[in-house]
């Protein structure tokens, strides 16, 4: 159970640093703004997930919450994944947009 614990705390900690530290790469002179709405955001769907599942899951054994456990982790995961993509297809966009304009 704590294997699992540890599992989704990691995962949902590499989803907020991946989001926090974009959003103060784009909106860096709103430092504080950014901050404040990345942290505010996943405080909010964090608890409206974890809410979500514990009404979904009807958690009544260890089992069930094992399960919960698993299917966050794999939320979570799948979410960083899709992120990671985006902020690479992101990257890719900017490199070839400097390289026209290296170009001019």
């Amino acid at each position: 159970m704590i294997a699992l614990t540890i599992g989704l705390h990691t995962s949902g900690g590499f989803v907020f640093n991946t989001i926090y530290g974009y959003c103060l790469g784009r909106f860096s002179k709103n430092a504080g703004t950014a901050s404040g709405l990345t942290g505010g955001g996943m405080y909010i769907a964090s608890s409206t997930i974890s809410y979500s599942m514990v009404n979904l899951f009807g958690i009544r054994t260890q089992t069930i919450l094992g399960m919960a456990n698993i299917t966050g982790v794999v939320l979570v995961f799948i979410l960083f994944i899709v992120f990671s993509k985006f902020r690479n297809i992101r990257l890719k966009e900017e490199a070839s947009a400097a390289d026209i304009t290296m170009a001019s």
